[in-house]
């Protein structure tokens, strides 16, 4: 159940964050099988579960609308400010 739900936060999240949701997971998985209530194959079937699962049900709940990388998403005042040329150093510059 777990890893269903980490499949299912998987599209709200974006770079790094996708890791989080896999991490708790396992960490809950290593719990069980740590204080005895599981035996390793109870968890490992249980987390394969959970994964067959998890693809049905973010296509029930649906996949949130894309939106536009930040630096897309620019205010119109941002829009009419002309480029600063640029310098190059002399240092950098290949002669």
């Amino acid at each position: 159940m777990v890893f269903a739900i980490a499949v299912l936060l998987l599209p709200y999240l974006s770079g790094c964050r996708r890791v989080m949701p896999f991490a708790l997971a396992l960490l809950a998985c290593r719990s069980r099988v740590d204080l005895g209530p599981h035996n390793p194959v109870d968890v490992v079937a249980g987390a394969g579960a959970g994964l067959l699962l998890g693809g049905p049900l973010t296509l029930l709940v649906g996949v949130p609308a894309h939106r536009p990388a930040r630096r897309d998403r620019g205010s119109p005042a941002r829009e009419q400010l002309t480029p600063v040329p640029q310098r190059h150093s002399p240092v950098c510059s290949r002669t």
